[in-house]
């Protein structure tokens, strides 16, 4: 599978776009405060499997020989938006602070006042989740760093000039890095400023894209299993019988409290929910609502978390929380982020402004 996936790709455009509209729901579903608030084991089960999907889901296009233009191309496409989104929010989230009109930031971490130039321009650098949220009130713009250092990771190891010593190290960094991030987490066995000490001295996100990058390999290779109707078998069960445990032993609103379980749930969870995805691909295909969703995915990830915080802030007070607001607000963020995605894209300055697709693309920002 890994030499055909060099010349062509494992999905069509129509499937890739299905999958990512579908994605991006389940992402908005979990930034709901409406969700986490009547179901917040709800919330953390999407949080076993959905965000990774997005990190394999790059891994079944075709792949490219690395290249400075190549590398370029993600820059703008990747890291432009977060440097851009990210001084933007921090001066509006400032501002909205010093005029009481948005809420001080109740962050996990605290920046003296002498450190907080430092520490920002280290963020431009290091895309730190912990010191975006720090500085915006909002975490979601950790994923454009990872994206961006992880597919130039992925171009590299598939490159066949690379030289196995690389790629083994690539694999080997990349577990250790994957089990920290992406299983571990935050709990034990370890403390929270080690989590914190990676992401502050990892340009572009490095160590965090290595174990997305990582999961990316792993998920390919479990698609070599695509047409094996027992591993099918297999994954659908595993899936069920994970979110069986999830929702029957939660503690307080959390996977099982026993780590042990959690992090199996974690390892597997990602794997069988994108083979899943990855068999009936077909059917998500034909649907055009979430291939039109899926075209506008990236401006749609960008433009949700606003909409979910405006509704949160005017809709709970007067009409608290229950399952019939969470629909209403699910469905109703969705489709206007859908809507004003596809106006940005319409004009074309705003496009290149905010999400150029490419080099190419963006030295038009210029005529």
């Amino acid at each position: 599978m890994q030499d055909k996936s060099l010349n062509c790709s494992l999905i069509s455009r129509e499937e890739s776009a299905a999958i990512k509209g579908f994605l991006i729901f389940l992402i908005i579903l979990g930034h709901n405060s409406f969700f986490s608030s009547e179901t917040r084991i709800g919330m953390v089960y999407l949080y076993t499997f959905h965000i990774q999907a997005f990190f394999i889901l790059p891994f079944l296009y075709p792949i490219k020989k690395i290249s400075w233009q190549r590398i370029r191309d993600y820059l703008v496409r990747f890291y432009y938006p977060f440097v851009l989104i990210f001084i933007l929010l921090t001066v509006v989230n400032e501002i909205g602070e010093t005029l009481n009109i948005i809420p001080e930031n109740v962050s996990r971490i605290t920046i003296s006042k002498d450190s907080e130039i430092r520490e920002f321009l280290l963020t431009l650098l290091n895309g730190n989740a912990f010191n975006i949220d720090y500085f915006t009130g909002l975490q979601f713009l950790w994923f454009l760093p990872v994206m961006f250092s992880m597919s130039i990771l992925k171009d590299i190891f598939y490159d066949t000039r690379t030289n196995n010593g690389l790629k083994f190290i690539m694999l080997l960094l990349g577990a250790c890095f994957f089990f920290v991030y992406f299983i571990f987490g935050l709990r034990a066995p370890y403390d929270d400023s080690i989590v914190y000490t990676l992401r502050e001295y990892s340009p572009f996100a490095l160590t965090h894209s290595l174990g997305a990058f990582y999961m990316g390999v792993v998920g390919l290779q479990c698609l070599k299993f695509s047409k094996n109707k027992v591993f099918t078998i297999v994954a659908i069960l595993l899936f069920i019988l994970g979110t069986f445990i999830c929702f029957r032993f939660q503690h307080d609103g959390e996977v099982p409290i026993d780590d042990g379980i959690r992090w199996i749930l974690l390892l597997v969870m990602p794997f069988s929910f994108f083979f899943i995805m990855y068999k009936f691909r077909n059917i998500l295909g034909n649907s055009i609502i979430l291939k039109k969703m899926g075209t506008y995915s990236f401006p749609i990830y960008i433009i949700h978390p606003f909409l979910l915080k405006i509704c949160f802030a005017l809709i709970s007070p007067i009409y608290g929380v229950n399952w019939f607001i969470m629909l209403f607000v699910q469905i109703f963020v969705t489709i206007l982020s859908y809507y004003i995605a596809k106006a940005i894209y319409k004009v074309n300055c705003l496009k290149i402004l905010f999400f150029p697709k490419n080099w190419e693309e963006f030295q038009n920002l210029k005529k």
